[in-house]
């Protein structure tokens, strides 16, 4: 038995998404959980791990038999609108238990293969105004205080000191994610080859969306790396001869958080969100701050600048005129 058309249409979908490069591994991965689980009656859809340019990036599940299919050469039959929206139904009831942040996310990859049916005719109306998600609260991301930062650094020179395993590595590591503020996955793919010495620079090739972006770093973090390179056996990537694993790299970064006596389990993403969050107490631009951390949009930056409310409350009380004559109790 051949796939349903349904899965046809998904499957055909997010291997365009692929050819394009329209959106990141992760996630097409994403996508197609979440549509597998919308189409479920009619089969499954699993990326493969290995997946290159030119190949298709999808294996197609349908009654325990595998689907190897050329996505180019498909076939398609509309999908009628009634059928998607009854389809809706089903699914709001399964998201209920689902957390704010999942149900949008699942709401934003039917909204973009509703739109990809639209555009392609393979639907008989447009059916995203059906497609609604709550809206999710923002949440104080997680970051160190500059003294925890401290505490980390200091952890990792005693390492040093102490002549431990792998320690230059993993230093290595947690410089790229807190001095450049990259994503644990572009910092396990960094060459030695796409950092400029002289300019102190490195080039991000791995960004979210395969964007490029250049990012500056610290004076002390390219001595460090610089010395790693000169002091290491010659390879590729700085890890060795092929990138490291993100889960290698978490736990690479919760051993040291646990070592510095942090009260929470640090992770890679708070190194980042230190990063930005301790320029833009410094006074960093907020566009600038979004180019460094390779933010398509501003908004995706503006998280960052309620953390740095008690900062402004104390430059606005320290420097502005009419705080200096009232003061906080409003006596001259």
């Amino acid at each position: 038995m051949k796939p349903k058309n349904d899965i046809l249409l998904a499957y055909c979908y997010l291997c365009e998404l692929k050819s394009k490069q329209l959106a990141s591994d992760n996630t097409l991965r994403a996508y197609a959980v979440d549509l597998g689980q919308f189409l479920g009656k009619f089969g499954q859809l699993k990326m493969k791990k290995t997946a290159g340019k030119g190949e298709n990036p999808f294996q197609i599940f349908f009654e325990n038999h595998e689907f190897s299919l050329n996505w180019t050469e498909i076939v398609l039959d509309p999908i009628p609108s009634q059928s998607f929206t009854n389809l809706l139904t089903e699914a709001y009831q399964s998201w209920a238990s689902l957390a704010p942040a999942s149900r949008n996310r699942k709401a934003a990859c039917l909204k973009s293969f509703a739109k990809w049916l639209s555009e392609k005719d393979l639907i008989d109306q447009d059916v995203r105004h059906r497609i609604f998600a709550p809206k999710v609260p923002q949440k104080i991301p997680h970051f160190l205080s500059v003294d925890e930062l401290q505490s980390l650094l200091s952890a990792l020179k005693q390492g040093k000191s102490q002549n431990l395993k792998n320690v230059e590595i993993e230093e290595a590591l947690i410089l790229l994610l807190y001095g450049g503020g990259l994503r644990v996955s572009e910092a396990c793919q960094i060459k030695w080859a796409d950092f400029n010495w002289s300019k102190g620079s490195l080039l991000v090739h791995k960004a979210k969306g395969d964007r490029e972006r250049l990012v500056v770093l610290p004076g002390s973090v390219v001595d460090t790396l610089q010395a790693l390179q000169s002091s290491s056996e010659p390879s590729l990537y700085i890890y060795g001869e092929s990138p490291l694993h993100p889960r290698v790299a978490y736990n690479i970064v919760r051993s040291w958080g646990a070592k510095a006596g942090l009260n929470r389990p640090l992770n890679p993403h708070a190194l980042r969100h230190s990063y930005a969050t301790h320029l833009l107490n410094d006074g960093a631009d907020l566009r600038v701050l979004g180019e460094l951390l390779g933010h398509k949009s501003l908004m995706a930056t503006q998280k960052y600048t309620h953390l740095s409310l008690q900062k402004l409350t104390q430059v606005m009380d320290t420097h502005h005129p009419l705080s200096k004559i009232t003061g906080k109790t409003g006596k001259a």
